[in-house]
């Protein structure tokens, strides 16, 4: 009997930890290129509908691809932390604060998820400043730098 008993408590316990609801976590920017003076929005989300799980902070690190250069978040405090379902947070990164080569650029998150709808990394290109006249915010803002 008390064998038995065991053995229920051990397959209740095993079913929970495999039914609990993980994350599904996205990274996203406000655009896929952008030109030196321009300001690159960062959005995370969790749709749910468990929590999202991160080791440090800010939750993503943004580094170029040919040259595995890292330009934002490459010290970032260690630190376990949940986002909750539901949760989102924006940041932004201004590529104007020092120079970075231009291409593609990757955002990826610190944290981590098996859902399979979970986007964990985005990519952006960097471009040069478009000729004055062009009319964008970014060749605007760089002819008062």
């Amino acid at each position: 009997m008390r064998g038995s008993l065991r053995v229920i408590a051990m397959t209740i316990v095993l079913g929970l930890a495999a039914t609990t609801a993980v994350a599904q976590l996205t990274v996203a920017t406000d655009a896929t290129q952008y030109t030196q003076s321009d300001i690159v929005t960062i959005t995370i989300h969790n749709a749910g509908p468990g929590p999202g799980h991160f080791i440090s902070d800010p939750a993503y690190i943004i580094h170029h691809l040919e040259t595995a250069l890292c330009v934002d978040a490459c010290v970032a405090l260690a630190v376990v932390w949940d986002m909750l379902p539901g949760e989102k947070i924006t940041a932004s990164f201004d590529l104007d604060l020092f120079p970075i080569p231009l291409g593609m650029y990757r955002v990826e998150l610190t944290g981590t998820s098996t859902d399979p709808g979970s986007i964990l990394s985005c990519d952006f290109e960097l471009l040069d400043v478009l000729a004055a006249g062009s009319g964008s915010w970014g060749s605007v803002k760089a002819l008062y730098h």
